[in-house]
């Protein structure tokens, strides 16, 4: 299955094509590299001793090592001068290091997650100056490294020196903005993230792809569409930038993410405006997109354009467009769309198989749910806790508690998926529904004992009616006060959206 748009955080990739990094070699497989951006030249090499050409590690290696080495400083301290100035040129060794070099050991240090000794080699670069000076890609490296908040906030004030600094205007780089924004992001700073590319118009600098991918990507993972359609149409009149289908994908799932369907999908159909060129990503986000707003004509406007098109049509394709059918409970819609699946032999997936389920479970088609169960297990697809408690929920609803209650020990004994409350509580429905409230009960104690789940609130509802429907008062008011005392604890999930959601 193709990668979900809402994928978690990630640094830039931009960051790492402007970083020193060469992969280790093997053994002593002889690497040659050259031009700064390389770990280290030829002329540093020879320049080693011959303790160093015999070991197995080059210099920006011995420099991380060097650094380990040295003792964790408390909060706040800083590392003793000394102390990398010896990480960096042992005594008596006369190595010939470059700029290059040590900023492939900050890179280093930072995979390492040692962001301190990483600013302090940056530290004793900017002392040192000369040859050691540190440049663009020192930045990158040192903001890549950045990875808690703190770390983040030393990164984001050398930024801001660079801006007040008149002297450093070159500092003021996509390479760096880049690097910077998406340290900011890995700790959820969005408006940190936003005034990095601010800043970098406001110093008149031209934005480039990577800056403007790494501040859309900073606002989809914060669910901000309207910054993200300000980005979006500023790149679409910077000079020399080409607003790309991923870009527009970025900005579509962050009116996704902020579940503005409707606007995400109105921004969707303006998508020529941007003289976009759509791809495959692009074309499953509109469809989902559109499936979610409820405009399913369009969904399938857009599946039709792909499957005219040179785009080749997937199982995610199909289930993009299968969802906005189930999410409404459109079962005609699902099973034509299921339908032209297998005419195209596009193998199913969990995902369609869940979809499926639920659009029966939505639209009251129960019984048509035991068809797709059993196309689910003849795919050999082992079914997850979703999918499992929307067929518990049909079966309840046709009086086949017996074969929910089956379907639950399976899930437990034999496929091995976890059970959660929604589960049980569609098992507690299916009994009730069927006057066997003593099961539900014992449904009840199983959720508790064994799986060590709360009751929730819909758990609470159920379960009390049906005791007082059935003269089991005493059992109702024992139910009626655990749920006050988990009310007062603060502990009582108000789960009302229906028992197998």
């Amino acid at each position: 299955m193709e990668m979900d748009l809402r994928v978690t955080k990630s640094s830039h990739g931009a960051a790492a094509r402007h970083v020193n990094a060469s992969k280790r070699p093997r053994g002593n497989e002889r690497v040659v590299t050259s031009g700064r951006r390389g770990e280290s030249s030829g002329s540093e090499r020879t320049g080693t001793s011959g303790r160093d050409r015999g070991s197995a590690l080059r210099p920006g290696e011995r420099i991380v090592k060097a650094m380990e080495s040295i003792a964790t400083t408390s909060v706040g301290e800083r590392i003793e001068w000394d102390a990398v100035a010896s990480a960096v040129n042992p005594e008596g060794e006369k190595l010939r290091i470059s700029t290059s070099t040590l900023n492939f050991a900050i890179k280093g240090l930072g995979e390492r997650g040692s962001f301190d000794r990483a600013h302090a080699l940056y530290l004793w670069m900017n002392r040192k100056q000369g040859r050691f000076a540190p440049n663009e890609f020192t930045y990158v490296a040192l903001a890549s490294a950045a990875n808690t908040l703190s770390d983040t906030r030393t990164v984001q004030s050398m930024w801001r020196r660079a801006l007040e600094d008149d002297g450093e205007t070159e500092l003021v780089c996509n390479e760096i903005a880049s690097a910077v924004i998406s340290a900011l992001n890995r700790v959820s700073d969005w408006t940190g993230a936003y005034q990095v590319f601010r800043d970098m118009g406001d110093k008149g600098k031209a934005r480039n792809i990577y800056t403007y991918t790494a501040v859309l990507t900073a606002l989809r993972d914060e669910a901000r569409p309207d910054e993200a359609l300000v980005v979006l149409n500023e790149m679409a009149r910077e000079p020399g930038v080409q607003a790309t289908s991923y870009a527009f994908s970025l900005v579509l799932t962050s009116f996704d993410n902020a579940r503005r369907w409707i606007e995400g999908n109105a921004l969707a159909k303006r998508v020529a405006k941007y003289d976009v060129r759509p791809d495959t990503t692009l074309m499953h986000a509109i469809i989902t997109m559109a499936g979610r707003a409820g405009d399913m004509a369009h969904a399938n406007d857009v599946f039709k354009a792909m499957r005219n098109s040179t785009m080749i049509v997937t199982t995610y394709t199909f289930n993009a467009l299968l969802g906005g059918y189930a999410r409404y409970g459109d079962w005609e819609g699902c099973t034509e769309v299921y339908d032209e699946m297998k005419r195209s032999r596009i193998q199913p997936d969990s995902y369609t198989f869940t979809q499926l389920i639920s659009a029966a479970e939505r639209s009251g088609e129960y019984l048509a749910a035991d068809t797709v169960w059993m196309d689910m297990l003849r795919n050999r697809i082992i079914p997850h806790t979703v999918m499992c408690g929307a067929y518990i929920h049909c079966l309840g609803c046709q009086g086949r508690d017996l074969e929910a209650e089956a379907v639950m020990d399976k899930m437990r004994n034999y496929w091995d998926v976890p059970r959660n409350a929604a589960v049980y509580n569609a098992l507690i429905g299916a009994h009730v529904r069927s006057g066997e409230v003593t099961r539900a009960l014992g449904v009840l104690e199983d959720m508790q004992c064994i799986d060590k789940l709360m009751p929730t609130e819909i758990t609470f509802a159920v379960l009390i009616r049906a005791c007082q429907e059935s003269a089991l008062n005493k059992r109702a008011e024992g139910l009626e006060s655990m749920r006050q005392a988990l009310v007062n604890a603060g502990q009582l999930v108000q789960d009302l959206s229906g028992s197998s959601q």
